[in-house]
């Protein structure tokens, strides 16, 4: 009988050292926004005020755009929501994968996190919402993407597609 585990963020969370990873960024925005040039009558406060609010809203964004990140790993296959203004859907059934690896950036070594992609056979298309033919599950733990990895390979091996089969 096949395993009749499902994988939710709930039980794998997106860890919050990701959160770390993007401070680097809003930092520079910050001291950017904080030296830019001015004349001598020009009241400094004002430009540390705006780099200031300007760079929390970013890492605003993040912080809620971590939290709108939902993902199931279930039988027939994985389903993905996130998004903060538009929300985006994806499933992918187990059939249609054709990659998934575990990666990490230098900054994620330091902190124990990978990002868990996976890839289908379609047509790599740009789109303004990123590419169509990939999901990205950043600021996994890095156990917790290598266990997801193995779950999905184990879950092709029982799903395999069946030829004729579209791969929609």
């Amino acid at each position: 009988m096949a395993n009749l585990e499902i994988i939710t963020e709930k039980e794998y969370p997106i860890n919050a050292k990701w959160l770390i990873k993007w401070g680097p960024f809003v930092l520079v925005f910050f001291l950017i926004g904080s030296f830019v040039e001015r004349k001598p009558d020009e009241d400094w406060s004002f430009m540390l005020n705006f780099s200031f609010a300007v760079s929390s809203l970013i890492f605003l964004y993040v912080v809620i755009y971590r939290m709108t990140i939902r993902y199931r790993f279930a039988h027939e296959g994985i389903y993905i929501k996130k998004g903060v203004f538009t929300t985006s859907d994806k499933y992918i059934s187990y059939a249609r994968i054709q990659n998934i690896l575990v990666s990490m950036e230098w900054p994620d070594s330091f902190l124990g996190i990978a990002d868990l992609t996976i890839e289908t056979a379609s047509k790599e298309r740009f789109t303004i919402f990123g590419h169509t033919n990939k999901i990205v599950i950043p600021g996994l733990d890095c156990g917790d993407a290598e266990y997801i990895k193995n779950f999905v390979l184990e879950r092709i091996k029982e799903n395999p597609m069946i030829e004729g089969q579209a791969g929609l």
